[in-house]
């Protein structure tokens, strides 16, 4: 086969992001992102400070979170580059660890968490990117979800604007106004994850918490967006 197209960089540890034919290729603690499509190269975002997470959406936008001296940044760029909105969060003891823009382009949403209590505290806020139709809010935030207790690594966007997220200890829906749709507890650690499209999310269980009766080390469990298990494997 004939090679369509290619692009040369240098890096020392790249990590990968896909979405519905768009790729983008950085590096943890790094500070430039490649974005790609299938004809090939489509954009890059030159950083001033280090990269900590970085996701896109169905349209190529990028969202990105870094770390600064200060604090932490949360900035989202749209299918050109262009920088859309930035989020800066200075407080100590509270970090975004998980970013993700709605498929539409409206809404971005960060997963914080927050450690300034005795009990960890996820917090998983909705801004609006333009700054017209968040005017009306506070920094653009017009809707919040708090876990207390859990850890909320991973957010994404799904089918029709709803937000997923995978907890340390559970997976759960939320609209696109942050209402709840489902939640479904585990008894297991959570050993892996994926996203198939955007209806389904996959996880991989691990051991079971300590006193708890949770299911075989190496089970699979689907979930669709109507939520409880779609199906399951144990793999071993």
């Amino acid at each position: 086969n004939n090679i369509a197209w290619n692009d040369t960089y240098t890096m020392i540890s790249p990590v990968a992001v896909s979405e519905n034919g768009y790729l983008a290729v950085t590096e943890i603690g790094g500070k430039s992102v490649r974005v790609y499509d299938k004809k090939g190269p489509l954009y890059t975002v030159q950083l001033e400070n280090s990269l900590v997470q970085a996701s896109l959406n169905s349209g190529g936008y990028l969202s990105a979170i870094l770390k600064s001296k200060d604090g932490y940044i949360v900035q989202a760029y749209n299918a050109a580059g262009g920088l859309l909105t930035e989020r800066i969060d200075p407080v100590p003891g509270i970090y975004p660890i998980s970013a993700d823009i709605s498929d539409d382009g409206r809404t971005l949403a960060v997963s914080y968490m927050d450690t300034t209590d005795i009990e960890i505290m996820s917090r998983i806020v909705f801004l609006y990117i333009n700054q017209a139709e968040g005017k009306n809010y506070v920094d653009s935030m017009y809707a919040a979800v708090e876990k207390p207790g859990k850890v909320v690594p991973v957010i994404k966007f799904m089918k029709g604007n709803s937000l997923s997220a995978i907890s340390d200890k559970s997976v759960f829906l939320m609209d696109e106004n942050g209402g709840e749709l489902w939640e479904e507890e585990l008894l297991n650690e959570i050993d892996k994850a994926v996203f198939a499209g955007n209806d389904h999310i996959a996880v991989g269980l691990g051991d079971e918490f300590v006193n708890e009766e949770g299911m075989e080390k190496g089970t699979i469990l689907w979930f669709g967006l109507k939520g409880k298990t779609s199906a399951s494997f144990a793999a071993g």
